[in-house]
Order: C-alpha cells, then sequence, then structure tokens
C-alpha cells in the first residue's frame, strides 16, 4: 500500500512539471529544395600546332561539336577538348586544364588529337 501511495505521487510529481505531461508537435514548413544547373558538354578546338600552350584556354576556340573532321590524322597533339561546363566560357576550361599536369599530357584528356 505504502509503495502503491509513493509511486502515485510520483506519477503525480512528473505530470506537474511543465513539458513532461505534453507533447508539442510543430509543423515544419518545406525546406527549400536546391536547383543544380544541369552540367552541358562544351567542346575546344586547340589552335596550336605543338603542346606549348596546350594548358593555356586562350589558344583554344569554341566548336559547336565534338566532329574530328578538322583535326586530321590522329597524333600526340590535342585537338578537340571534350568538357563540362558552359559553352564558350573559358574560365570552365581553364579549370579542367589546370587539373591536368603537364601538356603533353592534355592530349591524354583530348576528345581528338592531331598530328
Amino acid at each position: 500500500m505504502v509503495l502503491n501511495y509513493l509511486f502515485t505521487g510520483l506519477i503525480a510529481a512528473l505530470m506537474a512539471v511543465p513539458g513532461t505531461g505534453q507533447k508539442e508537435v510543430a509543423t515544419v514548413g518545406e525546406e527549400p529544395v536546391v536547383k543544380e544547373q544541369a552540367l552541358q558538354t562544351a567542346y575546344w578546338r586547340y589552335n596550336n600546332s605543338t603542346n606549348t600552350g596546350a594548358k593555356n584556354a586562350s589558344n583554344y576556340t569554341p566548336v559547336p561539336d565534338g566532329d574530328a573532321d578538322a583535326c586530321g590524322d590522329p597524333g600526340t597533339i590535342p585537338c578537340i577538348m571534350e568538357i563540362e561546363g558552359t559553352p564558350g566560357n573559358a574560365a570552365d576550361l581553364q579549370d579542367f586544364l589546370d587539373e591536368i599536369d603537364t601538356e603533353a599530357e592534355v592530349a591524354d584528356e583530348a576528345l581528338h588529337t592531331k598530328l
């Protein structure tokens, strides 16, 4: 009987403490959705006839597609670069080229090469 009385008192004390007798539910609005822009494919033609300058975006001209016809026979010099970025945005191309260690390695990343 004493235990029953103590137990009942404990329950009453807990219910008297604010916040323990009720559950508050807050409705949270929808979180904003960040929409990423779809990545585009950009093509660039290398203008020089040697690897010297292959890491400089100013030596490239934007082209509408990755057609290899203007490249001639494959070789060790980059011809057409295919990157993810905004077509015609040289900064995107330069960011891509900056990730390549040497000018000679640019041809390894090229979509098409030339002699």
